[in-house]
């Protein structure tokens, strides 16, 4: 049962991530010759072996993972319970043979009680020293280039009121009884990253366009690409009975001073508000 949870390990962990091959082929390498250990203090440090190649990903997770993911691990769907369930599952069941084996041991000792708990005392803090060198030198010796800093930048956020940033000039065209708007979008600095987007307390404001956008509750994302250019326009069919807001989020990141700047530009547009209106035929 335990080799072939091994090998089942290989083929799941090794389709997420090819470098996780030699881990858990070594994982199964151990389980294999582990089975036929008998004795106790052999078995216990088979178990120490089978941890110690997973030690640099603990220390890792320790160290650096977000405690907020932890949810994720913990109320996740029914697949990923069962690929965490295999994951864990041959130290489990090296764990519960070594706690068979003391059982045994406790029973043949039964006579010895004082001299049995004092042996296991020190077995126990052995135990809990060795574990701790070898965390402590996992730590050490993991590479640079795996570990993470602490070194985000900050991010200042500006909410742009006077067009410093970025400036919207809305037009309204009547085309064929429907209303077709148009944002001419000019950006003072060039942006990593931009969205647009409009939005309605009623219903979804745009009707149709041309540009790619995805309608989520009732706001419309409009598809940017990264690094967009400095002017650029979008045009849609809008729903002329209801006021909208267009908002525009830009961010940019400023690496000689270790930081990050979104700028937010908002612009309500009421329901009847037609600039420069004019009948396309």
């Amino acid at each position: 049962m335990l080799p072939l949870t091994s090998i089942v390990n290989i083929f799941i962990f090794s389709a997420y991530d090819i470098t996780f091959f030699y881990l858990f082929t070594v994982e199964y390498l151990i389980v294999y010759l582990s089975r036929v250990i008998k004795r106790t203090g052999t078995l216990a440090l088979f178990f120490i072996l089978l941890a110690l190649p997973f030690l640099p990903y603990f220390v890792q997770l320790v160290l650096y993972a977000a405690p907020e993911k932890t949810h994720d691990i913990v109320f996740c769907s029914f697949s990923m319970n069962l690929i965490v369930s295999l994951a864990f599952m041959p130290f489990e069941y090296t764990w519960l043979r070594l706690l068979l084996r003391l059982n045994a041991v406790w029973k043949r000792v039964e006579k010895k009680r004082r001299t049995f708990i004092r042996q296991n005392v020190i077995a126990i803090s052995l135990s809990v020293l060795i574990f701790t060198i070898i965390l402590l030198l996992s730590a050490i010796f993991i590479p640079e280039e795996y570990k993470q800093t602490d070194n985000k930048p900050k991010t200042e956020k500006i909410n742009d009121t006077d067009g410093s940033y970025i400036r919207i000039h809305v037009s309204d065209y009547e085309n064929f009884k429907n209303l077709q708007r148009t944002l001419n979008i000019h950006l003072n600095e060039q942006f990593e990253n931009v969205r647009v987007s409009v939005s309605s307390k009623e219903n979804n404001p745009v009707v149709y366009s041309e540009y790619s956008y995805i309608s989520e509750g009732k706001t419309d994302y409009f598809m940017m690409p990264l690094y967009p250019p400095s002017d650029f326009e979008l045009s849609y069919i809008a729903d002329e009975k209801i006021t909208s807001i267009v908002t525009i989020e830009a961010c940019k990141t400023l690496s000689d001073e270790n930081k990050r700047i979104e700028i937010t530009k908002t612009l309500e547009v009421d329901s009847f508000k037609k600039n420069n209106l004019e009948e396309v035929k």
